[in-house]
């Protein structure tokens, strides 16, 4: 658990996880590396980003994949919460996914980006800068239209 200084600390037995809580790191000697647990809600049926507005949902039964037994989030909900923040390892995840990502899964990744994005923008650099585009929204496009 990490204390209010950022400090990671023993999560006390009993403890609740606290509400805003969106992500767990776990490190133990029986644990070959750390794992990050991420934590994301739903709405009745619907998985739902609950970082900024307007809210980005898929149906829950879309939202989580499972191989080998080992369940995970659907490759398209982990790029689009990665998409805002440009670093290097977002940009290896986005290039390794792509070519595995169906036309419905690109469809939706990119409006997803996009609404993402623009509400960033706007945020943080005022009116009128969400008219950029994501620079993964064009390769989205292009992909989609190689498939055709």
């Amino acid at each position: 658990m990490t204390d209010p200084d950022h400090c990671e600390q023993p999560w006390p037995p009993g403890r609740r996880l606290a509400a805003g809580s969106d992500r767990v790191l776990l490190r133990s000697p029986r644990l070959p590396l750390p794992c990050e647990v991420l934590l994301d809600a739903a709405v009745g049926s619907r998985w739902m980003y609950h970082r900024g507005q307007p809210a980005i949902t898929l149906p829950l039964s879309e939202a989580g994949r499972q191989r080998y037994g080992i369940p995970f989030l659907a490759p398209e909900i982990v790029l689009v919460t990665k998409a805002v923040f440009t670093r290097d390892k977002h940009q290896q995840d986005f290039e390794a996914v792509l070519p595995f990502l169906g036309a419905g899964q690109r469809q939706w990744l990119r409006d997803g980006i996009t609404r993402r994005w623009r509400s960033a923008r706007r945020r943080t650099e005022g009116p009128g800068a969400e008219t950029s585009e994501h620079p993964w929204t064009a390769r989205l496009i292009d992909t989609a239209d190689e498939q055709k």
